[in-house]
């Protein structure tokens, strides 16, 4: 909750304070940064630099105790040096800075990045990229390609999610990882999620008119949409549009927005989206820390087993551990469980012993456009014909 959240932070500043000289200044930059200035000094050598930053590191990854309850947490730093910028105003560090913390970010928790000019290049080519992405959204170069979500047996389509793909004129597909961040930096994510929920319901109808049975298609809803006043009147139109009634769309939203929204508009589109009929799909299950109390407040009907858990399980991994616990507190509560990430038929008999129902991955299908799978659905049907 909220105040839990305060708590934590304001301990997290007093312990990056401590590790500070008194002339040395520390503010808040938004929900979860901070920004530290060091003070000039002959002593404040790189080394000594260096040792701030990974004192401070250190001190923020020691357990929190909140309400009786022990928190974890870790921190990235990113640090900028006067004399690796041309213009070293306090706003050109700040912003070198953030772009290390970026970095840092990137290579794992508890990771420390000092800044570069060659990281100035790669924000300039994103900066580049979202430009060409936005044009990308608007041209049809980026569609929803589909990937089943079937029985552990592979016996029943239980759904499909639409994921977004780029395929550029000129470099090929494009990787969601890399175009995925550009979107974002664009201000674009609403206009993609409104582009795959077309597809996925153009597809619905598709399909009911070839006869091919696919009960539901999960579409992907970021905090950006789910804070749109106009968003339950927008899906209403697209479902009236495409004669498609609300329980076949399967609003996908992420563990980590349904734990830490304190958003009164996020809660409202939510809830009025279960209420509508439609599905409301718990995304990445395991990361986010979202409480059992809230999934059951937003009407969670199935939870996805994050592919972090899965990626290992028949080496021992955590997954091993973790995800028969998930399961059975699905079960509990009366959810469905679809275990994401399942590559192989190894992962498959393993998650099928746990007690998880259904899956999604390489096992079963790579995402492939909708006119790939139509046609591996007619060879798969001809190949079983007698």
């Amino acid at each position: 909750g909220r105040e839990a959240a305060d708590t934590l932070l304001c301990v997290s500043a007093d312990r990056i304070g401590a590790g500070l000289r008194r002339e040395d200044l520390v503010c808040r930059l938004d929900a979860d940064a901070f920004a530290v200035h060091l003070a000039p000094s002959e002593r404040l050598t790189f080394d000594a630099i260096l040792a701030v930053a990974e004192r401070i590191l250190r001190s923020l990854s020691e357990p929190i105790v909140v309400d009786g309850v022990t928190a974890y947490t870790s921190a990235s730093a990113g640090i900028a040096l006067p004399r690796t910028l041309h213009d070293p105003t306090g706003a050109m560090l700040l912003s070198a800075a953030e772009r290390a913390m970026v970095e840092a970010r990137a290579e794992g928790r508890g990771t420390l990045q000092v800044y570069s000019s060659e990281m100035s290049l790669v924000a300039r080519a994103d900066h580049a990229l979202a430009d060409e992405v936005a044009a990308a959204l608007e041209s049809g170069e980026i569609t929803a390609w589909m990937q089943p979500q079937v029985s552990v047996d592979g016996s029943q389509i239980l759904g499909m999610e639409a994921l977004a793909r780029w395929t550029h004129p000129e470099r090929g597909a494009i990787s969601p990882a890399e175009f995925l961040p550009a979107i974002e930096a664009a201000g674009r994510n609403e206009r993609l999620t409104e582009i795959m929920l077309v597809h996925a319901l153009k597809s619905l109808r598709h399909w009911d008119a070839t006869g091919y049975n696919v009960p539901c298609v999960g579409v992907n809803f970021g905090p950006a949409e789910l804070r749109s006043p106009r968003l339950i009147d927008k899906i209403k139109w697209e479902l009236n549009r495409f004669d498609i009634t609300p329980d076949r769309l399967c609003v996908e939203v992420l563990e980590s927005v349904m734990a830490q929204t304190d958003n009164d508009l996020v809660v409202r589109n939510i809830r009025a989206l279960g209420a509508m009929g439609c599905h409301i799909d718990l995304d990445d299950f395991g990361t986010g820390n979202a409480a059992i109390t809230s999934i059951r407040r937003f009407q969670v009907s199935r939870i996805k087993i994050d592919r972090s858990f899965v990626f290992d399980i028949d080496s021992g991994g955590l997954g091993a551990v973790l995800v028969p616990l998930m399961v059975r507190i699905a079960s509990e509560v009366g959810m469905e469980v679809v275990a994401e990430g399942v590559e192989t038929e190894a992962h498959a008999a393993i998650v099928r012993g746990m007690g998880a129902r259904f899956a999604q991955g390489w096992a079963f299908g790579k995402p492939m456009t909708a006119e790939d799978l139509e046609q591996r659905v007619h060879e798969t049907a001809s190949t079983t014909e007698p």
